[in-house]
C-alpha cells in the first residue's frame, strides 16, 4: 500500500466523537491495555459509519491504483493525446506519497476541485491551448458521477448492521494497544486504523470492508477517474504556464536535476502538493497565480487583453481616413476618428456648456452631413439659427463630434505616444496605417505576447535589470518594485541573407538572454570587434588616414594578432561606463557619446549592445546596491579607468515583447523591430525566414527613419 493514507480516517472521526485529539510524538511509550479497552468499548457502538467510510476509501484507493497502473503502462505519446499525461506524478504522490483524493468527493467535485477546474477553464484567457486538457471528458465524468453516487449512499445501511463479536473486540483492543505503543499515545482515529489494518482475529472485519468496497467499485472508479483527470488538467495547465520553461537553466542545472524530464516532473509534484494544501478557492487561485511569469507586466497585460477581447466582441473599431489636425476643421471623418479612439479607450471630449461657433468646412469628404439647422429642433434654437443665418454664420450645437478640437488632437497625440510615433506635427502615414490595424489583429498581438512571457528568463527573481528590446527601455527592480526606468538604444535591424543557410539573419540584433551583472568599468577603453573594424573603421581610414588619431583609436599588436582599441575619452564609443554581464554574445550595457539617438521613438541603432541614457545614475545605483563605497562622479571626472566588481550580482534579462502596458494601464503597441512576432504569426515560419530564392540586395537596413524600422507597417507594427 506504500504510504497511502489508509489509516487516516480523520474525516470519519467526527462521526464518532465529534473531534479527534492531536497526534503525539512519544513513539515507543507503553500504552496500558485497559486504556485501549476503554477507548474501544467507547467507540465500537458506532461502528457502522466507520466501516462504510473505510470501504469507500478502500474502493477509491484500489480504483486510483488500477487507473494509474493502466495509464502508466500506456505509451507516453498516447497519454498526451487522450489519457493521464502525468501518471508518473500520480504514482509518486497518490500511490507512494501522502496525497489522498482531494479534488473529488461522493457528490462530484470538492470545493477545492471546483476551484481548480474553474482555473483550468480560464486557460484560453491566457492564450493557452486547452485542446488536450481533457475538459470534455471531465464534463462527461461529472454527469456520470452524479448518477452513480446515489446507490452507493443507500448501500451504507449494511454497515450499520455489522457488529463485532467478543473475540474480535479483544483482538481490536490488542491492535489498538500495539498501535498506541507505536505512536506513543491513543490520540487520533486509532481505533479506525486498527480496524483497517486488520490482523489476527479481525479477518471478518477485513472481509466485510473488502466486500463493501467491491460493491461500490463502480462509483469509486468514476470518482478516481474524475479526480485524476482534473489533477492531470491542472498539471497540463501548469506545464504550459510555467513548468516547461527551461530557458533560465544551463546543462549543469539539468544534470543536477537528473535531466529535463525529471526536473519538470519535480515541478509538477510541488504544484500538486500546493493544491493539496489549499483549503478554499482563494488559496487555489493563489497557487495558479504563482504559476504566472514573475513580472508585474504579465498580469497588467492579461487584464489589458481582457479589455481588448471585449472590444472585439463589441465589433472592434471603424477604419479612419487622414484628416488635418486643425482646430475647427469639420468632416464626417473627424467623427469617425473620434469614435475610433474612443473605442480603444483614448479620451473623449466632454459636452461644452455653451454653444460653439465653427465654420463649415467646404471640403467635407463625404458631403453627406445634414445642415446643422435641421438638428436645432427647439423653437429657441430655431430662432438662434435664423438670426445666425442672416449674419452668414452657422451655429453648431454645444458639441459637434465632426469638428476637430483640442481634446481630439490630444487624444491622437496620446495614441501616437503609445505606438512609438513622434507626437509633434502632422501625423505621418504610419500613424494612419496604425489606426487602421484591426482590433482583432491587436488582440492577436497581445495573445502572442502573453505566450512569449511564458518563455521568460525570470525565475522567481525580485531584484533584476530588465530590458524589453522593442520598448527601448530598461528597468531596475529591487524587492519586486521598479526603482529605475530609462531609455536605451538596442541593436539595429540590419538584415542579411545568409548565403550558406539561405535564411535571413539580423547580425546586429540585441539577443534575448540573461546573465548576472559581474562588474562595471568606469572610463572604459573599447576593443573594437574585428567585424566592426572591417565594416566600419577601415572604410573611414581609407577616406581619412588620420581617422584613428583624431578619434582616439590605437592599433595594438597582441599575441593573437592586431587589435584596434579606442582609448577612454569624450569620443569613446562606450562613453563613461560599461556594465558587464558575461554572455556568449559578448553584449553588454554601456554609455554612448551619441546622445541624439535617445530622442527617437524607435531606437534600434547599435551593433547589438545596449546603450543606456542614464549611465552615471545606473553606476551609482549598482555601487549602492552592492554596498560599495565608490565615488562614481569623482572617478569619471578623473578620467582614470576603474573596474568595480560586484558581490551582489543582479540578473540582467533582455527579452522581446511588442506589447507593453504603461503605468496608466494603456497597452503600448511597439515596433516588431526584428520581425520576430511576424515570423511567429506566419503560417510557415520556415518560409518566412527563407531568402534563398530571392535576388534582393545582400543587406537591407534602417535608413533615415526616426519613427520606425523599415518594414514595420504591417498588422504587427506600431
Amino acid at each position: 500500500m506504500g504510504r497511502w493514507r489508509v489509516w487516516t480516517l480523520a474525516s470519519v472521526c467526527a462521526l464518532m466523537l465529534g473531534a479527534c485529539g492531536e497526534d503525539g510524538e512519544r513513539e515507543g511509550v507503553p500504552v496500558p491495555v485497559e486504556s485501549a479497552r476503554m477507548l474501544v468499548e467507547e467507540r465500537v457502538g458506532e461502528l457502522g459509519p466507520v466501516l462504510e467510510q473505510a470501504a469507500r476509501e478502500q474502493a477509491l484507493r484500489q480504483a486510483v491504483e488500477e487507473l494509474v497502473a493502466h495509464e502508466s503502462a500506456r505509451p507516453f505519446a498516447a497519454r498526451v493525446v487522450s489519457g493521464l499525461r502525468y501518471a508518473t506524478v500520480f504514482q509518486r504522490e497518490y500511490i507512494d506519497g501522502e496525497i489522498w483524493p482531494f479534488l473529488s468527493d461522493d457528490d462530484g467535485l470538492s470545493e477545492v476541485g471546483e476551484a481548480v477546474l474553474a482555473q483550468v477553464r480560464r486557460a484560453e484567457l491566457h492564450a493557452i491551448d486547452d485542446s488536450e486538457f481533457g475538459l470534455a471528458r471531465i464534463e462527461a465524468l461529472l454527469a456520470r458521477h452524479g448518477k452513480a453516487a446515489a446507490p452507493a449512499a443507500e448501500a451504507s445501511i449494511e454497515a450499520n448492521t455489522f457488529a463485532l463479536r467478543p473475540a474480535e473486540v479483544e483482538a481490536l483492543v490488542a491492535a489498538v494497544a500495539a498501535l498506541g505503543e507505536e505512536q506513543g499515545d491513543l490520540d487520533g482515529p486509532i481505533v479506525e486504523r486498527a480496524l483497517i489494518r486488520g490482523g489476527s482475529g479481525l479477518a471478518r472485519v477485513q472481509e466485510f470492508v473488502n466486500a463493501r468496497a467491491e460493491a461500490i467499485a463502480q462509483p469509486a472508479a468514476l470518482r478516481a477517474e474524475l479526480e485524476l483527470y482534473v489533477a492531470d488538467a491542472a498539471l497540463r495547465y501548469a506545464r504550459e504556464m510555467r513548468h516547461a520553461n527551461l530557458n533560465r537553466l544551463d546543462w549543469r542545472d539539468l544534470r543536477d536535476a537528473g535531466g529535463s524530464t525529471e526536473l519538470i516532473l519535480g515541478r509538477m509534484q510541488r504544484t500538486l502538493q500546493g493544491l493539496y494544501q489549499a483549503e478554499e478557492a482563494r488559496e487555489v487561485e493563489e497557487v495558479f497565480r504563482g504559476l504566472e511569469p514573475d513580472h508585474p507586466q504579465y498580469r497588467a497585460l492579461f487584464e489589458a487583453t481582457e479589455r481588448y477581447r471585449q472590444i472585439v466582441a463589441e465589433g472592434g473599431w471603424p477604419r479612419v481616413r487622414k484628416v488635418p489636425l486643425e482646430e475647427g476643421y469639420r468632416s464626417v471623418w473627424v467623427e469617425v476618428l473620434r469614435e475610433r479612439l474612443r473605442r480603444e479607450g483614448y479620451p473623449e471630449r466632454q459636452m461644452a456648456e455653451e454653444p460653439a461657433e465653427v465654420a463649415q468646412n467646404a471640403e467635407d469628404e463625404e458631403g453627406a452631413e445634414a445642415r446643422i439647422d435641421e438638428v436645432m429642433l427647439a423653437s429657441v434654437s430655431d430662432a438662434i439659427a435664423v438670426a445666425a443665418a442672416s449674419s452668414g454664420v452657422e451655429l453648431l450645437p454645444a458639441f459637434d463630434p465632426k469638428v476637430m478640437d483640442a481634446e481630439l488632437i490630444e487624444a491622437l497625440r496620446h495614441y501616437r505616444l503609445t505606438h512609438q510615433f513622434r507626437t509633434e506635427g502632422e501625423p505621418t502615414p504610419g500613424v494612419w496605417r496604425s489606426l487602421n490595424v484591426s482590433a482583432e489583429d491587436r488582440l492577436a498581438q497581445m495573445e502572442l505576447t502573453l505566450k512569449r512571457w511564458r518563455e521568460t528568463h525570470l525565475d522567481g527573481d525580485e531584484d533584476f535589470i530588465f530590458v524589453n528590446i522593442p520598448d527601448f527601455h530598461a528597468e531596475v527592480y529591487v524587492g519586486g518594485e521598479r526603482k529605475m526606468r530609462f531609455r536605451v538604444v538596442v541593436g539595429n535591424n540590419k538584415r542579411v541573407c545568409d548565403r550558406e543557410t539561405g535564411r535571413w539573419v539580423y547580425p546586429n540584433a540585441t539577443p534575448v538572454q540573461w546573465a548576472p551583472m559581474e562588474h562595471m568599468i568606469l572610463n572604459p577603453s573599447w576593443y573594437v570587434p574585428p567585424r566592426l573594424v572591417r565594416e566600419s573603421l577601415e572604410p573611414k581610414v581609407r577616406e581619412n588616414p588620420d581617422y584613428y588619431e583624431e578619434e582616439g583609436y590605437e592599433v595594438l599588436q597582441l599575441g593573437s594578432g592586431e587589435a584596434v582599441r579606442q582609448k577612454p575619452g569624450p569620443n569613446n564609443a562606450l562613453g563613461v561606463a560599461k556594465f558587464i554581464f558575461p554572455n556568449e554574445h559578448n553584449t553588454y550595457l554601456h554609455d554612448t557619446p551619441q546622445k541624439h539617438y535617445f530622442d527617437y521613438p524607435v531606437r534600434g541603432y547599435s551593433s547589438g549592445c545596449v546603450r543606456v541614457q542614464e549611465p552615471v545614475e545606473l553606476a551609482r545605483f549598482l555601487a549602492d546596491y552592492d554596498g560599495r563605497e565608490v565615488d562614481v562622479d569623482a572617478t569619471i571626472a578623473s578620467g582614470r579607468t576603474r573596474k568595480v566588481e560586484f558581490e551582489n550580482q543582479l540578473p540582467v534579462i533582455t527579452e522581446y515583447y511588442t506589447v507593453w502596458v504603461d503605468d496608466d494601464g494603456y497597452a503600448n503597441f511597439l515596433a516588431d523591430i526584428y520581425r520576430d512576432d511576424a515570423r511567429r504569426a506566419s503560417e510557415d515560419p520556415e518560409a518566412f525566414d527563407d531568402c534563398s530564392a530571392r535576388f534582393a540586395p545582400k543587406e537591407t537596413e534602417l535608413e533615415g527613419s526616426e519613427e520606425q524600422p523599415e518594414g514595420v507597417n504591417s498588422d504587427f507594427g506600431p
